[in-house]
């Protein structure tokens, strides 16, 4: 990106313009002004996957532009969402569903269970990977997630059987695609 500053017709750089200020009447309007700006406006609609549609921006024509930087700021971003998994006697139940709110059009970049024992004085608390999930099994279902366990693993137990506490959370890591 070329610097300002050392454009014909720009104001000097001050405390409040620390790259210079381009001055009406004065700045020359240019390729070496507005070049890198051009630039970065088309970068932007291509990374967004949008196609000009050659008119001018504006509310009969759509915001082009605008819709191109929140589709990066949206799509750019990892979000994370943690889900309770509510009330599961795992001794009992195989598995468990849970509603899933996040958007249907995702990538996740990583996913977290803890699991919490039946006893609260228990330390201990199982913290199971996506990539690594041991004793839990998982698919993604329309507005929903089951949750399970494997049959004889570590949850088929009596130490998993309460009906009545949060048995833990999810967390998700996620980017929308």
């Amino acid at each position: 990106m070329r610097k300002l500053e050392s454009q014909a017709g720009v104001q000097a750089p001050t405390s409040d313009y620390p790259k210079g200020r381009i001055v009406n009447n004065q700045t020359l309007v240019n390729e070496e002004i507005n070049g890198d700006i051009v630039q970065f406006f088309h970068r932007m609609t291509q990374l967004a996957g949008i196609t000009e549609n050659t008119l001018p921006d504006n509310v009969t024509n759509t915001f082009q532009l605008l819709e191109a930087m929140k589709w990066l700021i949206d799509n750019g971003n990892i979000k994370q969402a943690v889900i309770s998994i509510g009330v599961w006697n795992m001794d009992t139940d195989a598995a468990r569903a849970i509603v899933w709110p996040i958007p249907a059009l995702h990538e996740i970049i990583s996913m977290r269970c803890i699991i919490n024992p039946d006893d609260p004085s228990t330390i201990s608390r199982t913290m199971l990977d996506y990539n690594n999930a041991g004793n839990i099994v998982h698919s993604a279902l329309l507005g929903s997630f089951l949750l399970g366990r494997n049959g004889g693993g570590t949850f088929d137990s009596v130490n998993y059987d309460s009906a009545v506490l949060n048995r833990g959370y999810i967390q998700v890591e996620y980017r929308l695609i």
